[in-house]
């Protein structure tokens, strides 16, 4: 049962305590929509307060306004409104798709935008966690991401670009069901969905009939990670990693060369359980 492997995760990591305020990254999408479901009946055991945010980029994934009030309705009536963060910026990016080629795509802009909202959001609501809806599935591309960006050295330093390294160490954080936030050192990412395949995430939202935004943004085929899904498949990784987390991460960690990033993680990890 898809509620028994969360709660499992929650409580062996101890990644939600008692009084803690979650600050809920709410897309609206497949993967938030099942956290927050699941969130919402793990809350009916344990005292803590949901804050659910949304951040509506990009603009077009939510221009079907009577779909985005069906699902923000049934939120509301399950006693959770969601709020909803904006701010002014120019959405022409995504209009000139004459522009938009394999080097120059707004999953970028996308990426700044909404680490620009999340900073709003914890500055206005104070929470102590942020969660998300990274799963497993994610995982396994990220790990292909890896591979070819380092040229399958899994060593940052051996990559020319100071940005791709950048975004190959950042990469390593998202491996961790509970890592030390970088947008302020007393918060924390939870990702209570990280040991969960994205194909029971998807089952679950059938059988609970959990509402979710049916639009998807018109570069989606384009982005790293989808691209990359079809290296998944292609060399096998569904097979040895798709139902065992734990098989992933001794992967990582047997073949990472600079592993300074999965000793801080650890220590951040060891600190919080103690």
């Amino acid at each position: 049962m898809l509620y028994d492997l969360f709660s499992e995760n929650i409580e062996k990591n101890k990644l939600i305590k008692k009084n803690d305020r979650i600050l809920v990254l709410h897309s609206l999408g497949k993967d938030a929509s099942v956290l927050m479901n699941l969130l919402c009946q793990y809350k009916m055991k344990m005292d803590f307060e949901l804050i659910p945010v949304l951040f509506r980029v990009p603009q077009h994934v939510y221009d079907n306004k009577d779909e985005v009030m069906m699902i923000l309705e049934h939120w509301k009536s399950m006693g959770h409104e969601i709020n909803i963060i904006d701010f002014d910026y120019e959405d022409t990016f995504w209009e000139r798709s004459d522009k938009v080629d394999a080097n120059n795509l707004p999953c970028s802009r996308c990426r700044d935008l909404r680490n620009e909202q999340i900073k709003i959001a914890i500055d206005k609501y104070k929470p102590n966690s942020v969660a998300c809806g990274f799963n497993l599935t994610d995982l396994q591309n990220y790990l292909v991401t890896m591979m070819l960006i380092s040229n399958f050295t899994f060593d940052s330093s051996s990559i020319n670009d100071e940005t791709t390294a950048k975004r190959f160490e950042s990469l390593i954080s998202r491996f961790f069901v509970d890592v030390q936030s970088n947008f302020d050192n007393l918060l924390h990412w939870i990702l209570p969905l990280l040991t969960i395949e994205s194909t029971k995430l998807n089952q679950y939202l059938k059988e609970k009939k959990v509402p979710y935004i049916k639009t998807e943004c018109i570069f989606k085929s384009q982005r790293a990670r989808s691209v990359f899904s079809d290296y998944v498949n292609k060399l096998h990784l569904n097979y040895n990693f798709n139902t065992d987390y734990s098989c992933l991460m001794k992967f990582l960690q047997k073949n990472l060369v600079n592993k300074q990033a999965l000793k801080v993680s650890d220590n951040w990890l060891n600190k919080r359980s103690n």
